[in-house]
């Protein structure tokens, strides 16, 4: 992997971990709200099938099995 994309990589990886620490921080209304506007941002991207499990959001789109 060209050093680039590593580092995208470990970018990408920080702001998961954060958003899950903040998620877990949460009332279940923001949590809500959080998956509304994540469902937002990633209709664009067609592999994503399920936000609200987070192992889905880990795997950057790509579905498990």
């Amino acid at each position: 992997m060209p050093p680039q994309s590593i580092q995208q990589e470990q970018c990408l990886d920080e702001i998961i971990s954060s958003i899950k620490f903040r998620y877990q921080e949460m009332d279940s209304r923001q949590q809500a709200a959080l998956r509304a506007s994540m469902e937002g941002l990633l209709s664009s991207q067609p592999t994503m099938t399920n936000v609200n499990n987070l192992d889905v959001v880990r795997t950057r789109g790509r579905p498990k099995g």
